[in-house]
This record gives structure tokens, C-alpha cells and sequence, in this order.
């Protein structure tokens, strides 16, 4: 939050995404943060990598 307003959705998942596809149901979930109008229209996972170079991977909607 910025000034009293959201800038950002954030959601933390506890499973190592990079051993294992992005489920639908998440990649759904994330779609409607970014499209709900709240913050700057994007929204991020964070998650655990056990991989020692995780990098950022980015879906445009």
C-alpha cells in the first residue's frame, strides 16, 4: 500500500513452481487480481524455487 491505496497484488504460494507446470486454477486466480481494477492491473506470485538462478517469468492478459 501507497498512501493508503493498494499498488500491488501480491499472493504467496507454498510449492516449488519450477519443479511443476503453473496450475489452471492459479493461473486463473491471477488473472482476476490483474483484471479486478485494484492496484496497477498486475498481480505476482511468490514462490520457493529449490533452483540456485530461479529468473522472472511474466504473462501478459
Amino acid at each position: 500500500m501507497k498512501g493508503g491505496k493498494v499498488v500491488k497484488l501480491l499472493d504467496a504460494k507454498y510449492c516449488d513452481l519450477w519443479e511443476r507446470n503453473l496450475p489452471s486454477d492459479m493461473l486463473y486466480q491471477l488473472a482476476i487480481y490483474a483484471i479486478s481494477g485494484v492496484g496497477n492491473k498486475t498481480a505476482t506470485i511468490i514462490y520457493p524455487a529449490m533452483s540456485d538462478v530461479p529468473t522472472v517469468q511474466k504473462i501478459s492478459i
